[in-house]
Order: structure tokens, then sequence, then C-alpha cells
């Protein structure tokens, strides 16, 4: 029993946690994002056109429209929610997946009796095959 690798439950417990990191990362990512965009352009919709009606005026000009195409970026910038933090998640899950060495099933080897271990004969040796050589 040679170099046999022990499961300990530390190692079950990075394997379980990497997974999770994994997985709540690509939920928070790939579906809880995407429904906050919905929400996000709605409430950037709303204070846009609360910002158009409280204007005296009903006429704009090119600074007026680049001051609210600023407003509205701005707004978007404060309530979108990000990408940084789910794929920090997937990146860290990943790399304790990576990095913590896999569960294998560890069975205590039999020793061999010498009625189960046939020797292979012995092959001879191979010649290599010699090419004549080309006449030119």
């Amino acid at each position: 029993m040679k170099n046999q690798k022990k499961n300990t439950p530390l190692l079950y417990l990075a394997r379980f946690f990497g997974y999770t990191l994994l997985l709540a990362g690509f939920v928070w990512l790939f579906l809880a994002v995407p429904m906050a965009t919905r929400v996000v352009d709605r409430k950037v919709i709303e204070r846009s056109n609360a910002r158009i009606a409280a204007r005296p005026q009903s006429t704009f000009t090119t600074r007026d429209m680049e001051n609210e195409v600023r407003a509205s970026v701005q707004d978007t910038l404060e309530l979108y929610p990000g990408h940084f933090a789910p794929t920090f998640l997937m990146a860290v899950g990943g790399l304790l997946l990576a990095y913590s060495p896999s569960i294998k099933l560890v069975l205590p080897e039999e020793p061999a009796s010498r009625e189960t271990v046939a020797k292979r004969p012995a092959q001879p040796a191979r010649r290599a095959r010699q090419v004549p050589a080309a006449r030119g």
C-alpha cells in the first residue's frame, strides 16, 4: 500500500464549496442579472420621463439632449447590478475545483500471489530492416 491518498472531510468540503460557488455565480449571472436589467431599464425610463415632464419648455437644444443622455447613463450606472460579483464567485469556485484534488475511491490492494502472476516469455529483440541504397 504505497502512496495512497486519503479522502479527508476537508477535501469533500472544499469540493462542495467550489461547486456551490460555481453554481451560485452561474445562476446569479445568467438568471438574476437579466431579470434585474429589465427592472433597471424601466426605472431609467421613468426617471427620464419625469425629468422631461418637469421641463417648462417644449423644445430641446443640443445641450439639453446631451444633458438628458448623460443623466440617463448616470441612472443606468447607479441602478445596474453589474457582473463583477457573480463572475468573481464563479472564478473562485472554479479555482477551488481546479486546485483541490479529485475525490477518488481508494480500494485496498491485495498482495498478488505467485500463482496468479504469470510471467510473460521474453521476446527476442527485433533487428531493424535495412533499406537497400538507391542507385543513381
